[in-house]
């Protein structure tokens, strides 16, 4: 358990700075029609993605781009648990976090970043600098797009 609280480890973000800029929608399936409709009459530039939901083509089809922020090191360790799948395999070099479009195809988008961390670091302090660095870069990412 604690192994895997520390793979979600992240900083606190300030709530000023944690206050979205744009309309965002949360929801438990991202593929029901009601989302696909919303989504549809935002007309949005970019879809971010950001959780561990597969979206159907139609809706990636609604943005100019969609990207997603994939918790592993693709194209080694695509899917749900990227990250554990790789410490699983004491394949240490490759956990990381993938920023890359968003295909039909399950992480297997044009790789737009690969973000790693200092092996250095003790266990906690390692997983929260990557997932701090890796939202950064992905926020970066994105304002780049828009």
């Amino acid at each position: 358990r604690d192994a895997l609280k520390a793979l979600s480890a992240r900083s606190e973000i300030p709530e000023k700075e944690n206050a979205y800029l744009v309309e965002t929608i949360k929801t438990d399936n991202i593929n029901e029609d009601s989302i696909y409709e919303r989504v549809k009459k935002i007309s949005p530039d970019v879809i971010v993605i950001l959780g561990g939901y597969i979206l159907k083509s139609r809706l990636l089809e609604l943005a100019g781009s969609a990207v997603n922020m994939h918790s592993g090191y693709v194209p080694f360790y695509r899917g749900v648990n990227g990250i554990e799948n790789a410490i699983l395999n004491n394949d240490f070099e490759h956990i990381g976090v993938t920023i890359h479009y968003a295909t039909k195809e399950v992480d297997a988008g044009e790789i737009i970043k690969i973000v790693t961390g200092d092996e250095r670091l003790p266990r906690d302090e390692f997983f929260r600098s990557l997932n701090d660095s890796a939202i950064e870069e992905y926020v970066n990412i994105i304002k780049l797009i828009i």
